[in-house]
């Protein structure tokens, strides 16, 4: 009995045991039983260190959450402090960062868990190729994310990646080099892009490689010259062709000036041309975005003239530009109207520089060219040529008020017109056939019936009569010494006014680091020049020429009402400053005004 019992004691324990071991294992901690269980086991293979800019968790013993939170703290004690304006050179960009950065309490934008993403990967790489958009990669700072060994390196190497894609995006829009580095009259106002835009369009994108892109000026004009240059890098570019005025033998003409296009064999070497495209590439950028949806484009070295309306050429035409001692000016500004018979209201440049000196020498140059003289306010002139065939600005003009006073418009004389190279104006521009222009223009910019261009003629005479645009077109003076022609052949034009030749030499000097800074107004330069032209009119005025005093006692305070004067007929050649060149060589000049102005 007593032996029965013990058997079903025994029994009963064994079956105890077997419930509770695994109740035992259930309540027994991971490590209890790692420790129980664990077995030895061979080293992990090592890691080999990360290069370039991936595998960036590698470098680090902290975890990805932890991390990103470490750079979060030390983006904001960077952007918070002092030094972050020695970091950021530019306000626009600092005060973009700095609020970007703050909306999101100072997250990286380009790492997420310890790891360069993907829209950091399309930037770098998008910057890498600037040399494809005319551009150099080394201008843009790319940081080595994957030698980054802290937090701080990470936050740092975030600023310098967001600064140069700003930097990059703006290059790309508005140009590597500020207009006014390269020439005084350049007015093509201020389209540079927001940097806070930038910085939402690269956090929201998809593909930040694309958005950095879009910013390239969006005309065909730029992205042929870009193709362009990708060919020419090649060498699978066909040969330029330039245009040249030389004197040629013609049949049964002496001496005939006609236009020659030289292969280019025989022209610049594919280096000159490369320049020669990376020029033109960067003015385009200096142009607004949307040049309108009826424009005027002038391309100075080609003398040419384009009506475009919604993005095909309507008419075109020739024209004769500024001289290089006189450049017509870059700018982009709303034609207003066209006038027909108008005065000429002589720029203060001329008055100073050129009817004083010469009234010096011949007190009867104003009466014998028919011109209205009255003095200001401020003590100087005011100089009006009244509507007439003889008129410098002919029959037409066409009015886009801009600060250089420069304007598009008709011309007595159409002998120049005949020769390749046309640079002969103190910078206004005339056109061939201006009653077509007035014709192309009234009818793309009014409502309702527009006369045509015999009608614009009929008007002719003595009345000033203007026609208000009510959607008014742009007009852009532009400088393309090289364009793609219709035939894909690249097109090369003389670089009459250097520019071409000044942007080379910023970008291979010490220049280049603050090219794209606009350089400040240099008041000390400006002031020597001002002071000759005030001298001239105090010596005139003190009688130092003959029969001046003669002459301003007698001005009117206010122009006469009464019919003009006309001019008394060609009076005797007058003696000329030493140097003087007539624009028109005949003798005499049909036009005298033209012929001593050339305007």
């Amino acid at each position: 009995m007593r032996k029965n019992e013990f058997a079903r004691l025994l029994a009963g324990s064994a079956l105890a045991l077997i419930v509770a071991a695994p109740i035992y294992a259930a309540a027994a901690t991971p490590e209890q039983i790692e420790t129980v269980t664990q077995q030895p086991s061979a080293a992990p293979a090592a890691t080999p260190p990360s290069t370039g800019n991936v595998g960036i968790r590698d470098t680090f013993a902290t975890p990805p959450a932890a991390l990103d939170v470490q750079v979060a703290d030390k983006l904001r004690a960077v952007i918070t402090s002092g030094q972050f304006d020695k970091r950021i050179d530019r306000a626009p960009e600092r005060e973009a960062m700095a609020a970007f950065y703050a909306a999101r309490n100072y997250a990286p934008l380009w790492t997420a868990d310890g790891q360069l993403d993907a829209r950091a990967k399309s930037v770098i790489a998008q910057m890498g190729n600037a040399a494809a958009d005319g551009l150099d990669p080394a201008d843009y700072q790319v940081p080595a994310f994957g030698a980054a060994t802290g937090a701080e390196a990470l936050a740092d190497a975030d600023i310098t990646l967001s600064y140069s894609a700003l930097t990059y995006a703006r290059h790309l829009a508005t140009g590597r080099i500020a207009p006014n580095r390269v020439l005084a009259e350049v007015d093509y106002g201020d389209h540079t892009p927001a940097p806070a835009d930038i910085l939402r369009k690269i956090a929201d994108a998809a593909d930040t490689g694309a958005v950095l892109e879009s910013f390239n000026p969006p005309r065909r004009g730029f992205q042929a010259l870009k193709a362009k240059l990708a060919a020419l890098r090649a060498g699978s570019a066909q040969g330029s062709q330039v245009m040249h005025d030389e004197p040629v033998s013609k049949p049964g003409v002496k001496n005939a000036r006609v236009p020659r296009t030289l292969a280019a064999n025989n022209g610049p070497t594919r280096g000159q041309e490369i320049d020669r495209v990376l020029a033109n590439m960067e003015r385009w950028r200096w142009l607004p975005r949307d040049l309108g949806r009826t424009y005027v484009m002038v391309n100075v070295p080609d003398f040419s003239l384009r009506v475009v309306h919604d993005h095909q050429e309507q008419w075109h035409t020739k024209i004769v530009a500024g001289k290089p001692q006189t450049p017509t000016p870059l700018l982009s500004a709303p034609m207003d109207n066209v006038l027909v018979n108008p005065s000429w209201h002589v720029p203060q440049s001329i008055i100073k520089n050129e009817l004083m000196p010469r009234y010096g020498r011949d007190p009867n140059i104003f009466a014998r060219m028919g011109l209205q003289v009255k003095r200001q306010p401020d003590g100087t002139l005011s100089v009006t040529q009244p509507p007439g065939a003889g008129n410098a600005l002919g029959r037409i003009k066409f009015n886009f008020p801009n600060k250089f006073s420069v304007y598009l418009h008709d011309t007595p004389d159409k002998r120049l017109f005949a020769n390749d190279k046309r640079a002969f104006s103190h910078g206004c521009m005339r056109v061939e056939n201006p009653t077509k222009f007035g014709e192309v223009l009234l009818h793309l910019a009014m409502n309702g019936p527009t006369p045509d261009s015999q009608q614009l003629s009929a008007l002719f005479g003595r009345e000033e009569r203007s026609f208000k645009l009510t959607d008014r077109p742009t007009v852009h003076l532009t400088y393309q010494t090289a364009f793609v022609d219709d035939s894909g052949k690249l097109q090369l034009r003389e670089d009459i006014y250097g520019f071409d030749e000044r942007i080379r030499t910023i970008l291979h000097s010490d220049e280049r680091r603050i090219a794209d800074m606009t350089p400040s107004q240099d008041a000390k330069r400006e002031q020597p020049s001002a002071q000759v032209n005030q001298d001239i009119l105090r010596r005139v005025e003190r009688g130092q020429a003959p029969n001046a005093s003669e002459f301003f006692d007698n001005l009117p305070s206010e122009p006469p009402r009464s019919e003009p004067k006309r001019a008394l007929g060609r009076a005797r050649p007058q003696p000329v400053a030493a140097g003087y060149r007539p624009e028109i060589p005949q003798s005499p000049p049909p036009r005298p005004f033209l012929a001593i102005f050339g305007r």
